[in-house]
């Protein structure tokens, strides 16, 4: 079929031929001469004669060399087929060999590899042959928790995690995301049992304990040999804010008490002598629980209203500190939990006088001098009086 399109175009379809023909036109007025442009070349279907490697996952991605005839005049797109879904990239090497990469699929098993051109696709045969094998991707794409943050952002080539909540939150769970949607996801905490989990979804609840409680999450990949466990360890804080102990220059307190507001504890108390309350021993408080803190020590003189103004407005204390204390001072020591509960306690101090001489004398009614007291009996200077 030729049709005319102007004086200087014409359309024609091609016959049936191979190789390479001269295209000449025929007018009244003569044939044209063949010129290099006056050629046309038939292309032969490719065919397909060998592929390496034979064999791959079904995530795809693997490069296969594909070799045959006619395989450097493929299609744009589509020029090779994996079964019936294009590859991912087709890279011709020569007229004999092209390097293809693998799609991705979820159907298991062999296919036939497709070379495409415009005069069509090569035979299927026992050369073409492909076989997707299960993936053996054991990673997960994501993981979160219901409570708390992973302490790093989540990669999938990191496996170990950590994270904590504060102590009224006794439970958790874990929502995994596998990387390639035919593995499998499991989860535990401690040595408990492994339970299975959607891929996506929020597993059962996890109780937790105080301190540091560790999850596992293993996936399996869809060979079903390949494994990965990923862990978080995740501590749930302690809400203990009390002291175990208070020492006042050397001596062991009474604790009394603790409250979260400032003002309603009920006060410890210790009593020393002079000469303890003017030592250079130490003064310290130590926390019930180790991941608790002492935030602070004031110390206050006798009269002074306890109150979160007068607190604030308070030197702080070293813990340890050995200054000297009066009869009347009072401490009041801040703990804060591991989670961020606080509580107050007071500690009163009475110091015991060691003034042990008298200020006046007198006998019948009558003044006496004192004389000079002593500690030791027979070494004394007599006071007198004449009645």
């Amino acid at each position: 079929l030729v049709t005319v399109v102007s004086s200087t175009q014409i359309t024609a379809t091609a016959p049936a031929g191979t190789g390479e023909v001269n295209v000449t036109v025929m007018t009244p007025g003569g044939t044209s001469t063949v010129a290099l442009y006056g050629k046309f070349t038939y292309v032969s279907v490719p065919t397909i004669s060998s592929i390496s490697p034979s064999s791959g996952m079904i995530t795809g991605g693997l490069d296969v060399i594909i070799t045959g005839t006619g395989l450097d005049n493929l299609l744009a797109s589509g020029g090779v087929l994996f079964g019936s879904i294009p590859a991912q990239r087709v890279t011709v090497i020569s007229s004999t060999q092209v390097r293809a990469v693998s799609p991705v699929t979820t159907a298991l098993g062999d296919i036939d590899i497709f070379a495409v051109n415009a005069s069509g696709a090569s035979v299927a045969s026992s050369a073409s042959k492909f076989t997707y094998t299960p993936s053996n991707d054991a990673k997960l794409s994501a993981l979160s928790l219901s409570q708390g943050t992973l302490v790093n952002t989540f990669s999938s080539t990191t496996t170990s995690y950590t994270s904590s909540v504060v102590n009224s939150v006794d439970k958790v769970t874990v929502t995994p995301t596998v990387n390639q949607v035919n593995a499998t996801v499991e989860v535990k905490i401690g040595s408990g049992s492994f339970a299975t989990v959607a891929s996506g979804s929020a597993s059962s609840e996890l109780p937790l304990v105080v301190g540091a409680n560790t999850i596992s999450v293993k996936v399996t990949a869809h060979d079903a040999s390949t494994t990965n466990t990923y862990t978080i360890t995740l501590t749930r804080l302690s809400n203990v804010a009390t002291l175990s102990s208070a020492s006042v220059k050397g001596q062991t307190s009474i604790l009394g008490t603790p409250n979260g507001t400032l003002g309603l504890e009920t006060p410890g108390a210790i009593t020393l002598t002079t000469a303890q309350a003017t030592g250079n021993a130490a003064t310290t408080f130590t926390t019930t629980d180790s991941g608790a803190t002492v935030t602070k020590i004031a110390k206050f003189a006798t009269g002074t209203t306890e109150n979160s103004t007068n607190f604030d407005a308070a030197t702080s204390v070293s813990n340890g500190a050995t200054g000297t204390v009066l009869t009347g001072d009072f401490f009041v020591v801040k703990v804060t939990a591991a989670d961020g509960t606080v509580n107050y306690s007071r500690f009163n101090v009475t110091v015991n006088s060691d003034v042990a001489s008298l200020s006046g004398a007198l006998i019948k009614g009558q003044s006496a001098t004192l004389g000079t007291a002593g500690a030791s009996l027979g070494s004394l200077s007599a006071g007198s009086i004449t009645l």
